[in-house]
């Protein structure tokens, strides 16, 4: 990733548990210099009379921190009662601010389509979250030494933060894309009451997430801990030591109950051909949609009343359909794949990523496949709301 955004690794600091390098510190080097630097009279205005700014309608908040430096995208909305104190504020198009939330930090930046739910509670250094956040109700971020230099959140795209999730940032908490923190988990990024001069211990230590990582609900994660890619947390576990990657960790302490093997394609393909196409035709004819199977070779086809139709092939093939006929493919298909016929989406279950047309058909696939833990790059797209390309936000109707 370096390599290919040209950020030379040598100039960087790590922010990993023992100070390596990580995926989110060569994304923070790489990523465009934001503007969005606030006024300071207006931030003065806010801190005077909170209460006058949290009356106001949404459209109006948007206008008044756009005029006094923000940059914020199109569809943004800051609900009513939420108020956001932050000296540099960069919000991505069709984010929500939930209703009766509070953010003070310096920096504020905020990926597209991220929604935070009612009565967000944020105050620390530094918030950067990627795109498509999805974040329930009395979330806190921050807590006990939220004014700390290294109080700092850092957190990829798709991520989940459950209802009552606490996230401490007294040091830096970098979570990677698709983490899912659960229902009032907890991690703390310091551990301390009692003297240290009594012999007991005091700790102040980051706390490192990666990629796709399931944080079950009421987890409790220790200050200095790393969780590796694909980990899964238990529900009520104690996470106090590291937990390797593609593992299930569970219990009081947590402990390795199995590691999770990926699948072979063959083992993949069968999974998707004799669990997710049938479900998937379930879920379409539960919907209202009148649906009859097509079995070509080793294709099977979705063909649904209106003339629309679900496709899934183990290998990519070109396909261009009918002019009327409006077609979404699932299949594994290769890197080289970069366009699709009009009228096409492709669900590249490979590579992780949608290509061609996005609209309310393929939104149901697509929310069909993320209920199983299937996401698709780009990121930021939210279902029944709309997906963006660039800075642009195209809604459904």
């Amino acid at each position: 990733m370096a390599r290919e955004r040209g950020v030379a690794l040598e100039n960087l600091s790590g922010t990993g548990a023992r100070g390596e390098i990580t995926r989110a510190d060569v994304e923070a080097a790489s990523a465009p210099v934001v503007n969005g630097q606030m006024d300071p009279a207006f931030l003065d205005l806010l801190r005077r009379d909170p209460a006058a700014f949290r009356g106001l309608s949404s459209e109006l908040k948007v206008h008044l921190y756009r005029r006094n430096g923000a940059r914020i995208g199109e569809g943004v909305r800051v609900e009513p009662g939420a108020l956001i104190i932050a000296a540099q504020i960069s919000i991505g198009a069709a984010s929500t601010i939930g209703a009766d939330s509070t953010i003070e930090c310096d920096t504020l930046r905020l990926g597209r389509l991220v929604a935070l739910g009612k009565r967000t509670r944020v105050r620390c250094r530094s918030v950067v979250i990627g795109d498509a956040l999805w974040s329930k109700d009395d979330v806190v971020i921050g807590g006990g030494g939220g004014d700390e230099a290294g109080a700092r959140l850092q957190a990829g795209d798709a991520c989940f933060f459950g209802e009552g999730a606490y996230l401490n940032t007294c040091q830096p908490l970098t979570l990677g894309d698709e983490v899912c923190i659960g229902s009032r988990a907890m991690l703390f990024t310091h551990s301390h009451w009692q003297s240290v001069l009594r012999g007991y211990p005091s700790l102040f230590a980051p706390i490192a997430v990666g990629d796709h990582v399931f944080i079950g609900n009421h987890a409790f994660v220790f200050p200095g801990v790393t969780i590796g890619a694909g980990a899964t947390v238990m529900v009520n576990s104690f996470v106090a030591l590291n937990v390797p990657p593609d593992t299930l960790v569970g219990g009081v302490p947590a402990q390795v109950v199995r590691h999770i093997t990926t699948p072979s394609r063959n083992e993949q393909v069968a999974i998707v051909r004799d669990r997710l196409v049938p479900e998937l035709a379930a879920h379409l004819a539960a919907h209202g949609a009148q649906v009859t199977q097509q079995v070509t070779g080793t294709a099977i086809t979705l063909n649904l009343s209106d003339g629309a139709a679900v496709r899934f092939t183990p290998a990519w093939e070109a396909t261009s359909p009918r002019p009327e006929q409006r077609l979404v493919m699932l299949t594994f298909t290769d890197a080289t794949t970069t366009s699709v016929a009009p009228r096409v989406t492709l669900f590249d279950l490979a590579a992780s990523r949608v290509l061609g047309m996005q609209d309310d058909f393929s939104d149901e696939v697509r929310e069909f496949c993320r209920r199983r833990g299937i996401r698709f790059r780009p990121f930021a797209w939210r279902y029944r709301v709309g997906h963006c390309e660039g800075e642009r936000f195209i809604g459904r109707a």
